[in-house]
């Protein structure tokens, strides 16, 4: 059973005989879109004395479905005068343009849906619309209970959770949605933005790569391909889907500057990336993401030269946390600590659960020869990210200088268990999207010629041989 918020019912009975053929009558009439023809049962109806709840109710969507919007207000606002938790005059208020945000809400917290799957429906995608994803997600919820294999339901549901930040519900309701429907483009997507959430890019680059399969034409697909394929690395298939979404929204400027940053990533297309990146600074001299944009193109191999793009991003925007933390990042390359410190409280000001700032906040104290400093400032960066590796090893080190050494052996064995046994190299050539789009079998026979290539290359690599053995 599918459900949209619109109108719940049109006809609930009426006082008089009289009264009710009117009423069914012009029901009809407004299934059919004959509005001039039901008008005249409306207005004979209203005539013949006090109108009947049903009357008010049926009148107001008659001129909601007849695009008078005012009129239906008019209808809905006498209703709710003598029954203030009429779910349907309740819900239609809330949903007419120009109530207020605040207005709406009252409406909708009056309405009593009991176990109605409809009125459920309809009063969570209201909450969503308003921005109160939590109390969408309790409504859709409710629904679910009693419908539990409603498509529409679980992917709404799956929406508000993710909105409503939690990632778990999301996930699960959205696979569950997914069994229904396995194909549908909507849930797919929606799915792979639970886990970009999530910070499992790998995972959302393969789910929206499949949404992207099945909707080739929606660009907010593409773009979400993009964004997720540049946070898990894949450079180069980031800007495959940079390049794909601009072929259908050309006038995305903000996407053309983050089209130019990936290029810059890939390597093989960082003149290409940087020639773009200078045009969109020419086009928009005051986009302080775009000076810093541009300065990533030179901060490893001309420091200085990124030093003052990363100025200019900070005179544009003083509160820019990221170009703070990446000008600190350079001045400590350089030796500038004292600088850096600066640049790292500014961030902190803005942003104080930044854990990469506090950890160079950190590093910065200890060059310094200023531990006492450090300890409290790394100390708040492992509550924050307590598995974090880099964190650990810095906390040990400030406890070491501070002559704590039984104290720094437990951080230094954290830092042990939790450090990466192999950092995982960003992936700069595209593939991985065409690789999420093939079939089991095809992507099998893929990785084995992949394997085979890196394994004739590097003969002498027992890991690699022995992974493309379980591969055959």
């Amino acid at each position: 059973m599918n459900f949209s918020p619109g109108i719940l019912a049109l006809a609930l009975g009426a006082q008089s005989f009289g009264q009710g053929f009117d009423l069914r009558e012009a029901a009809r009439l407004d299934s059919q879109g004959k509005c001039a023809e039901s008008e005249l049962h409306y207005q004979r109806a209203l005539a013949a004395g006090k109108p009947s709840p049903s009357l008010l109710n049926n009148a107001g969507n008659h001129y909601l479905l007849c695009k008078q919007p005012e009129k239906a207000r008019g209808f809905f606002e006498q209703l709710v005068g003598t029954n203030p938790s009429h779910p349907n005059a309740n819900l239609q208020l809330a949903r007419l343009p120009g109530t207020p945000p605040i207005k709406a809400l009252e409406y909708l917290a009056r309405v009593r849906a009991g176990g109605d799957p409809a009125t459920l429906f309809t009063l969570g995608m209201e909450y969503g619309r308003l921005g109160r994803f939590d109390r969408a997600e309790e409504a859709l919820h409710q629904a679910s209970i009693v419908r539990p294999g409603d498509f529409e339901i679980l992917y709404q549901l799956g929406r508000a959770a993710a909105r409503a930040g939690h990632l778990e519900r999301a996930r699960t309701t959205l696979e569950a949605a997914l069994k229904i429907r396995p194909e549908d483009p909507g849930a797919l997507t929606e799915l792979g933005l639970a886990h970009a959430g999530a910070k499992d890019f790998t995972r959302a680059v393969y789910l929206l790569a499949q949404a992207h399969q099945k909707a080739p034409g929606h660009p907010g697909i593409l773009l979400a391909l993009a964004r997720a394929a540049e946070d898990a690395g894949y450079y180069g298939d980031a800007a495959i889907a940079y390049d794909r979404y601009l072929k259908l929204q050309p006038t995305d400027e903000t996407a053309r500057r983050d089209r130019a940053r990936v290029l810059g990533l890939t390597g093989t297309r960082l003149e290409e990336g940087l020639k773009e990146m200078e045009a969109y600074i020419a086009r928009h001299p005051d986009d302080p993401a775009g000076h810093f944009n541009l300065a990533q193109f030179s901060w490893r191999t001309k420091p200085e030269q990124s030093l003052e793009q990363l100025a200019t991003a900070l005179r544009l925007d003083p509160k820019f946390a990221p170009a703070h933390v990446a000008r600190a990042w350079l001045l400590h390359r350089l030796g500038r600590d004292e600088e850096a410190v600066l640049h790292l409280n500014s961030a902190l000001a803005v942003t104080p659960h930044d854990v990469r700032a506090l950890d160079l906040l950190g590093v910065a104290y200890l060059s310094l020869d200023r531990a006492r400093d450090a300890e409290p400032v790394l100390r708040r960066a492992v509550q924050l990210a307590p598995k974090d590796p880099e964190t650990l090893l810095h906390l040990g080190r400030a406890l070491m200088a501070l002559g704590r050494e039984t104290e720094a052996q437990n951080f230094l064995d954290r830092y042990q268990q939790e450090r990466p046994k192999r950092q995982r190299d960003p992936r700069r050539e595209p593939g991985m999207i065409e690789s999420a789009t093939l079939s089991a079998g095809q992507r099998r026979l893929r990785e084995i010629e992949r394997f085979g290539a890196i394994a004739r290359a590097r003969p002498d690599d027992p890991l690699l041989q022995m992974h493309l053995a379980t591969l055959l």
